[in-house]
């Protein structure tokens, strides 16, 4: 019974779900190094002053967002057993146990990563000290929202003391830790939650949300009362972080109370620069996690025997391939131009999820639909990909289409439809071969305009071309040809606005 129920809410959360213009995709919790490097320390061994942080987390637009226009907020929670300051307030509780960054200029494509946290704006952290010293991959390139670090004023600072020196410094004064943003315990969950503006209080629900806590190598755990739940929930008083409706979450209740007690597994390393990748499939469509988020990690900064050895991931690693977070078939454009008497269809994904094809359906009278073309897709891919196809015969008038893309598990999904007149109203094309003699009937229905009329073979090859003025109404065209041999050919006839073709067989 205790299955059935947990089912039941599963799939009840994934039906009530809000929509989330940004969505958590990945943390670095754990990078190579000092967590919460000082700002302003030098590594005098080899000249580098340091930036502040290397945690971070990585975040998804799920639409184009200008920041100035419409800004968000992102805050970090790490709740230890150290934490001093009081759950009373939840997100917003500040000092030691959370820290806010306002999002406010800039912007972001929709589909497109970005990152909140270490100044550094390193994938993985760094290795070695004044004796030696190198950084991870630089990945500034991303759009980047960096946290405050206070500046170091000891005159002499160690290594020891720099850490204990390090001062998160978050904005609206949520925020002053010398611990850095995100936790690495097993049994003391820490998370980030995403809000829609920078107003936040105790009773705010933020728009998404992911914690993560436990032991092992990927998917999820259940926190309780073994693993940190009394760090992030308190029953007595009812305090701790109000949760967003989201593919784990009921922001009917707090993290760690009721159902609300699913947590990201935690790669049990330390220092080594394992970057949490949450997966998932977010329908932007409706709004839904189609694939709830589940662990998996990849290591961006591997240190082999010391600073000159070690070996640096790069930002595909961590936005592409298994594990990422993905959105569906995002199709951005699609269009239909009438070209002479043929009509060309393009379309544009901004990014694609297990697609197997797009096929073409048509209708002339934008009810009934039927299948003419099918193009392959690109499978899974987070770069814009184009498409395009032509139909050879469209209708006269109005033509509709439609896409159906096919999934390679068998799902499909509607574009919306779009409609494009040619220019084959009234218009009569035939074409006749008698004895050496060509005669073509056409009907133009424009102004009078010079065309092109072109005799080839089935390989295209010109046998036979000439310029014809071309009146208004029927016009009866008639030449003679050379000897023909027995085949295939092709008489066509090309206006300023109109082109037609026809084939003809000589026995």
């Amino acid at each position: 019974m205790k299955k059935i129920s947990t089912l039941l809410f599963f799939y009840l959360a994934l039906a009530i779900q809000s929509k989330s213009q940004i969505i958590v995709t990945g943390l670095m919790y754990d990078p190579a190094g000092y967590d919460a490097e000082t700002r302003g320390w030098t590594q005098t061994g080899v000249n580098y002053t340091n930036k502040g942080g290397f945690e971070y987390v990585q975040l998804r637009a799920t639409q184009a967002i200008d920041f100035s226009t419409t800004p968000y907020a992102v805050i970090f929670c790490r709740n230890s057993s150290t934490t001093t300051t009081s759950l009373q307030n939840g997100w917003v509780a500040g000092g030691d146990r959370t820290v806010k960054v306002n999002l406010t200029s800039g912007s972001v494509a929709k589909g497109e990563f970005f990152y909140v946290g270490g100044a550094e704006k390193v994938i993985g952290g760094y290795t070695g000290s004044n004796a030696g010293f190198i950084l991870s991959t630089d990945i500034s390139d991303a759009v980047w929202f960096p946290v405050a670090y206070a500046q170091f004023t000891n005159d002499a600072p160690t290594a020891a003391n720099a850490v204990t020196n390090s001062i998160v410094v978050g904005d609206d004064g949520i925020g002053n830790s010398t611990n850095g943003l995100l936790h690495n315990s097993m049994a003391e969950p820490s998370g980030v939650a995403v809000f829609s503006g920078t107003v936040v209080d105790k009773n705010t629900s933020p728009i998404d949300a992911i914690f993560y806590c436990g032991t092992g190598t990927s998917g999820t755990t259940t926190i309780d009362a073994s693993i940190g739940i009394n760090y992030v929930y308190n029953s007595t008083d009812d305090w701790g972080y109000k949760m967003p409706d989201n593919d784990w979450y009921s922001s009917s209740l707090l993290f760690g109370q009721g159902t609300n007690t699913t947590a990201m597994v935690r790669y049990e390393t330390t220092d080594q620069s394992y970057f949490m990748k949450l997966g998932g499939n977010y329908n932007t469509q409706t709004q839904q996690w189609d694939i709830p988020r589940s662990a998996s990690y990849v290591q961006v900064a591997i240190k082999t025997g010391g600073p000159a050895n070690m070996k640096i991931g790069t930002r595909a690693m961590i936005e592409t391939n298994n594990g990422v977070t993905t959105l569906p078939v995002e199709l951005v454009d699609f269009n239909a131009k009438a070209n002479y008497n043929t009509i060309q269809l393009s379309w544009i994904t901004a990014s694609e999820k297990n697609n197997l094809r797009f096929d073409i359906l048509k209708s002339t009278d934008g009810i009934t639909f039927n299948k003419i073309d099918e193009i392959a897709g690109h499978g899974t891919t987070q770069t814009p990909q184009q498409y395009s196809t032509v139909d050879n015969n469209p209708a006269k008038e109005i033509n509709y289409y439609q896409l159906r893309q096919v999934d390679t598990d068998g799902k499909t999904s509607l574009s919306k439809v779009i409609a494009v007149k040619t220019d084959l109203a009234a218009a009569t094309f035939a074409v006749n071969y008698t004895n050496n003699n060509i005669t073509i009937l056409f009907e133009n229905s424009k102004k009078e305009t010079p065309a092109n009329i072109n005799l080839t073979d089935i390989t295209g090859r010109s046998i036979l071309a000439f310029k014809q003025n071309i009146t208004t109404g029927i016009n009866n065209i008639s030449f003679n040809v050379p000897y023909l041999p027995s085949g295939i050919y092709v008489v066509s006839l090309v206006t300023e606005n109109s082109k037609h073709a026809a084939k003809i067989q000589v026995r």
